[in-house]
C-alpha cells in the first residue's frame, strides 16, 4: 500500500524549511488531499487521491512539492496501474543478491531502464512488471532437478551427446525461464502464487 499518513499524524507532522521559491520566508508544511492523474489525455487516465506534503511559504505566498510528495504520487499511481513500487522491484532485487547490472541481465532488460523503473523516473509497462515478478516467484522457491521419462544410462549418456535427450521438467528450472513463462500466462502466475500447480 502507498505510505501515506492519516489526518491526526499529519496534524502532528510540523515542519518548516526555508522557502525554495523566494528563498526569503520560511515554508510550513501542510498535508492536503490532491488528486493525482496519470496517461495521456487523449486516452485513459489514472486517478487517485492521496495526501501530500504541500510547503507553503507566507512571505511570497506560494505553494510548492518537495521529493517526498513526488514518490508518494508515483506510488499511488503504481498501485492504482497494479505495478511494483520502486521500492518493490528494490527489493526483489537485493533479496536475489544481485546488482543492477545483473538483475537487469536476468530480466534481458537494459541496465538504464532498470534504473529509472528503481529511481521513480518511469513506471514499468505490464510486460515487464510481471516479468519481474515472474523472477521474485520463481526466486524464492526451490529449483528441482529434471525428471527424465526413462532411466539414464552409461548408453543413453553416450546417445546425448549426439542428440538432444528428451526429457520432462516437474518446474522450470531457471529462473529467467520461469519469468517469462509466468508473462506469457498471467492466469498460471496467479494460481502459483496462491500456492496452486506449477502446471494447469
Amino acid at each position: 500500500m502507498t505510505d501515506t499518513f492519516s489526518p491526526v499524524t499529519a496534524q502532528d507532522d510540523v515542519r518548516v524549511e526555508p522557502c525554495k521559491i523566494c528563498e526569503e520566508g520560511t515554508a510550513m508544511l501542510e498535508w492536503e488531499l490532491r488528486p493525482v492523474e496519470y496517461g495521456r489525455a487523449d486516452q485513459s487516465q489514472v486517478r487517485a487521491d492521496i495526501l501530500l506534503p504541500v510547503w507553503s511559504c507566507e512571505t511570497c505566498g506560494m505553494s510548492y512539492l518537495g521529493e517526498e510528495a513526488e514518490l508518494l504520487q508515483h506510488d499511488a499511481i503504481c498501485e492504482a496501474l497494479g505495478r511494483l513500487r520502486p521500492r518493490d522491484i528494490v527489493a526483489i532485487r537485493k533479496a536475489a543478491g544481485l546488482n543492477q547490472p545483473d538483475f537487469a541481465a536476468e530480466l534481458e532488460v537494459g541496465v538504464a531502464s532498470l534504473k529509472r523503473w528503481e529511481s521513480a523516473a518511469t513506471i514499468q509497462d505490464k510486460r515487464n512488471d510481471r516479468l519481474i515478478r515472474g523472477f521474485a516467484l520463481a526466486a524464492s522457491r526451490p529449483l528441482t532437478e529434471p525428471i527424465f521419462r526413462f532411466p539414464v544410462t552409461d548408453s543413453s549418456r553416450t546417445r546425448a551427446a549426439r542428440f538432444k535427450l528428451r526429457l520432462e521438467c516437474a518446474q522450470p528450472t531457471s529462473r529467467i525461464a520461469v519469468a517469462a513463462w509466468c508473462t506469457r500466462s498471467p492466469s498460471i502466475l496467479t494460481r502459483a502464487v496462491s500456492g496452486a500447480a506449477w502446471r494447469s
